[in-house]
């Protein structure tokens, strides 16, 4: 688990998420339903922001990190929203925030580690 505190910490990581935070704040709980629905559905109307998710600098980095430490098999990066902003595979969804881990790591924005 040290080494994901020590990775959640990585200063261009923090920064993708402040970026990312910045980005999506104006978008409503219905735009993001409306995401994440054609995400899981794998509708192609959100698949260049799934390629664009994929292919950015950070989740190379992460996919670097999972060569690197074979004893994490997946990982990816959401905003204050819970949404992937960077990943190693797609995930089934868009929206984590509804995820049990993700309210609880959240915490009402106090933040833990898991």
């Amino acid at each position: 688990m040290k080494i994901l505190e020590t990775l959640a910490k990585t200063p261009s990581l923090v920064t993708a998420v402040s970026q990312a935070n910045n980005l999506h704040s104006d978008l409503t709980s219905e735009n993001i339903a409306a995401m994440d629905t054609a995400w899981s559905s794998k509708s192609s109307n959100i698949e260049l922001t799934i390629k664009n998710i994929s292919n950015n600098s950070l989740s190379n980095y992460l996919t670097d990190f999972i060569n690197s430490n074979p004893a994490e098999v997946e990982v990816f990066v959401t905003d204050l929203k819970g949404l992937n902003i960077a990943m190693t595979d797609r995930t089934s969804d868009y929206l984590q925030s509804d995820e049990e881990w993700w309210k609880s790591t959240y915490a009402n924005g106090s933040g833990e580690f898991m």
